[in-house]
């Protein structure tokens, strides 16, 4: 926008009526949203039952599991809200899932889970 003015370019308002100002909108209200949720505590809410859910498996079943825990609620949470939103919040949940130096490690390495997070937020 600033550019635009500082070009000097004498009709701004007709490139001003060509801008989609409806999905800015739209999109930004999404990224209120998942940042309201955040704030909430929703994602670390999701984080926790996620993380004790996986601990509570087997070593040996744990990877498969936490695959389809992730698979399955991005893709029932991106059937509500945005997938983009939604994939930039689950982000440290699937990194949180997969961290190596807790006192607690599980067996589930990263690759799979954000492949698992790609596939259910475009599916779902």
């Amino acid at each position: 926008m600033t550019l635009l003015i500082l070009s000097n370019i004498e009709d701004l308002e007709n490139i001003l009526e060509k801008v989609e100002w409806g999905t800015l909108l739209f999109f930004a209200g999404l990224f209120v949203l998942m940042e309201l949720l955040a704030e909430l505590g929703l994602i670390n809410f999701i984080a926790d039952v996620t993380v004790g859910i996986i601990e509570n498996v087997d070593e040996e079943q744990q990877m498969t599991v936490a695959i389809l825990l992730i698979l399955w609620v991005s893709a029932l949470a991106s059937a509500f809200i945005d997938n983009i939103p939604f994939t930039a919040a689950i982000i440290p949940v699937i990194v949180d899932v997969a961290e190596p130096n807790k006192a607690d490690p599980l067996c589930v390495s990263l690759k799979p889970l954000v492949w698992a997070l790609a596939l259910g937020a475009c599916l779902g």
